[in-house]
């Protein structure tokens, strides 16, 4: 493969980023009396001690408001399963998602996760920082969880613009619908 030279664009960014596959996840903040929420892939460990992540959020977000401080102090983090893609569609747009009570699962500390994910997250912000028209959010992990590391549950990834079933995929994959 030759690289092509690109410049320094949104397109181009967009492009080379699109050939960069990562799990995908749905963060899940309080808002009054209901969990406003938003799907991210932006989203790594940082520390095992203290247990910490940090998760990317766009600051047009309608979540970024009640996610960072003063308003948002904790929040949870649901690894999705492959066939969760309607879920990732659905907290994908711009507009704020309410989880309803029939599609949730709840932590200890009661806060909300999706139900049906492999993994789950219960976190707490530790700090912020600027990066361009994203804050990076760094979070303590106060409990976790995930139902799908002892059994045959893939989780779901996204690659060049689509949804696919964890593993089990070929050259070309199946895509999720």
């Amino acid at each position: 493969m030759t690289a092509q030279a690109l410049p320094v664009a949104e397109t181009a960014f967009r492009q080379a980023m699109r050939a960069w596959a990562t799990g995908v996840a749905v963060l899940l903040v309080p808002d009054d009396e209901s969990w406003v929420g938003m799907t991210v892939n932006a989203v790594t460990s940082v520390s095992l001690a203290p247990p910490s992540v940090l998760v990317v959020v766009g600051r047009g977000r309608a979540v970024h408001d009640a996610l960072v401080p003063p308003h948002g102090q904790v929040f949870t983090l649901s690894v999705l399963a492959g066939r969760q893609g309607s879920v990732a569609d659905r907290f994908s747009r711009h507009a704020v998602r309410r989880l309803g009570m029939p599609e949730a699962d709840w932590t200890v500390a009661g806060h909300a996760v999706v139900r049906g994910a492999v993994g789950w997250l219960d976190c707490q912000v530790a700090a912020t920082h600027d990066a361009g028209d994203h804050t990076i959010v760094v979070a303590h992990v106060k409990a976790g969880g995930g139902a799908g590391l002892d059994g045959p549950v893939p989780p779901l990834l996204f690659w060049a613009g689509r949804y696919y079933e964890g593993w089990g995929l070929g050259p070309r994959g199946d895509p999720v619908d």
